[in-house]
């Protein structure tokens, strides 16, 4: 439980620091490149980590535009 606390806390302690303007322009950079399939996601996504972007925040984009795989062997 000690290590989770840590984590949260450390998430949110990122979130404060981060420019939030640039967080959220990367974060529409990679929202832009996910819905358009001829373009390179890379580059917005490490535009979006160098500007304190979380892992979690990205794989949400993607679940947003994409869906979420599901197998059908187990749905």
């Amino acid at each position: 439980m000690e290590v989770e606390r840590q984590q949260i806390e450390g998430t949110k302690a990122l979130r404060r620091q981060r420019d939030a303007a640039a967080a959220e322009r990367t974060l529409g950079a990679v929202r832009a490149a996910a819905r358009n399939d001829k373009v390179n996601l890379m580059p917005p996504i490490i535009d979006a980590v160098k500007a304190g972007v979380t892992l979690g925040e990205i794989c949400q984009v993607f679940r947003d535009e994409m869906g979420e795989h599901r197998d059908p062997a187990f749905v």
